[in-house]
């Protein structure tokens, strides 16, 4: 029987980010002063919009869900026209922007909820802002751009770029792409072999830093050299400075290793390091904390953010108009700025009311800094504050807060965990300054090893694990023991 070709129609229910409804997640997710540029942008190719150099800084206050009356918000507000077509067609657009308001001020019926992989990557790019200097990222992309690939392959191209870490690393392991990025093991395999076939600079995508310096050694034509033979297979040996163990099992002379891993040392074990300098980094605290009698109140750092209204002008020319193409032209415009004036109004509230959750909850934190730092999740601040838990995630997303301890990123006051002996929850950000006070003053001829840290912290009366000391340990770009020791 053969097959025959049919067209069936059905309907369904949806839900579906509108336009506005991603413009607004995306002006959260911004930084202020990237922020500024959305901002610059915006003005540039909406005529109706101009800059209000007279009108006050908003004052953002209120519960979260309130939506924002019209005569509290003058700079966004656009007055009624003299035609009843006009009106009538604006309230129909306050309308709709309050359903999409409500709509991303809802709970766990959220219906955009990303993965914590892609709030990850988000939040990667969205971490600093740089001083005209490029990033890894935008340099890796240009290189994709120069090359004739079939889309499908730029398409995995750039979804792993968007997974390269600041020091020029793949960490994720192949299935985690592959379920992330929904794409078969073959394809992220393709791609990670042009990565470290062609892509600059060498050792880049690499997933640890024996690859790495693999990858750099074979680029360099140096492939089965005595340097490629002690990294591919005498890696752990190299850093404990094993030397005459890796010429004897070699069968070389030792002076030979020597000058082989003088040759190593010479390679690049960070190839994101040029892109990720930190020395022109700039950052702008979004929200500022003062104390103030017993409690702390939160201001927002409203001076940096442009105050944008309507130009009546537009709003005259529409209601005098004969001309049915120039006022559907002039509505769409006018609709398009209420509600990019909406989002920035709204992300103001969002932040602040995020971050008036993380003061009430890090009050210690004021008062006696990190020692006073308490376990937190992005959870508990979304239960309280009302919000989806990706709402925080956005509205923490490359913001910092100045404090009475100083400039914090935002995502430093969330911390899991751990117990002491009285059943108490400590912050690994206490865990994290108190081994870095060890290591900072331990003796460096004879540095401490990650089991006398652990039992040092056991003394203090706090259970961790040595492989929690040596995970922490590395994040704090500290060495093990015998690469720590000074001769």
């Amino acid at each position: 029987m053969g097959r025959e070709l049919k067209l069936n129609m059905k309907t369904a229910l949806a839900q579906v980010l509108s336009p506005q409804m991603q413009e607004s997640l995306a002006i959260l997710a911004s930084p202020i002063l990237e922020l500024r540029n959305k901002v610059n942008e915006e003005l540039e190719k909406n005529p109706v919009l101009e800059l209000d150099e007279d009108a006050p800084a908003p004052v953002v206050t209120g519960d979260l869900a309130d939506p924002v009356p019209e005569q509290e918000a003058p700079h966004g507000s656009v007055s009624t026209s003299s035609t009843d077509d006009y009106g009538k067609r604006m309230g129909d657009l306050i309308e709709t922007e309050e359903g999409w308001k409500d709509y991303f001020l809802q709970g766990e019926s959220a219906a955009y909820t990303p993965s914590r992989s892609d709030d990850e990557k988000r939040q990667y790019f969205f971490d600093s802002i740089t001083n005209h200097e490029q990033s890894l990222q935008g340099f890796l992309l240009e290189q994709a751009d120069s090359m004739d690939l079939p889309p499908e392959k730029r398409e995995v191209v750039e979804l792993l770029i968007g997974y390269i870490d600041e020091q020029g690393y793949l960490r994720s392991k192949p299935m985690e792409l592959v379920f992330a990025t929904n794409r078969s093991p073959e394809e992220i395999q393709e791609a990670l072999d042009l990565f470290h076939r062609s892509f600059d600079p060498p050792g880049v995508a690499a997933r640890d830093l024996r690859e790495c310096l693999l990858i750099q050694l074979e680029r360099a034509g140096r492939k089965e050299s005595l340097e490629w033979k002690i990294v591919d297979r005498f890696l752990p040996q190299l850093e404990m400075k094993r030397f005459t163990e890796i010429a004897a099992r070699l069968n070389r002379p030792v002076e030979a290793v020597k000058e082989a891993v003088k040759r190593i040392g010479q390679l690049e074990p960070k190839p994101g390091r040029p892109f990720f300098s930190g020395t022109n980094v700039y950052v702008a605290p979004e929200v500022f904390v003062e104390k103030d009698g017993d409690h702390y109140k939160v201001t927002m750092n409203d001076d940096l953010l442009p105050k944008l209204k309507i130009n009546k002008i537009y709003k005259e020319m529409m209601g005098a108009s004969e001309s049915k193409e120039t006022r559907a032209y002039i509505m769409e415009k006018i609709r398009s700025g209420r509600g990019f004036i909406t989002s920035l109004e709204q992300r103001q509230r969002t932040i602040r009311k995020v971050a008036e959750v993380i003061v009430d909850f890090q009050k210690d934190f004021m008062e006696k800094g990190v020692s006073g730092l308490r376990p937190l999740s992005m959870q508990q601040v979304a239960d309280v504050a009302g919000v989806h838990i990706t709402t925080v995630s956005r509205a923490i997303a490359g913001k910092y807060m100045q404090t009475p301890q100083g400039v914090f990123d935002m995502h430093y006051f969330f911390n899991s965990a751990l117990k002491n002996d009285s059943g108490e929850a400590v912050a690994n950000a206490q865990v994290k300054a108190a081994l870095q006070e060890m290591i900072s003053k331990e003796d460096k001829k004879h540095p401490l090893t990650d089991q006398q840290l652990m039992e040092l912290f056991r003394q203090r009366g706090i259970n961790v694990a040595r492989r929690t000391i040596a995970k922490y340990r590395s994040m704090l770009g500290y060495e093990n023991s015998p690469r720590r020791r000074e001769y």
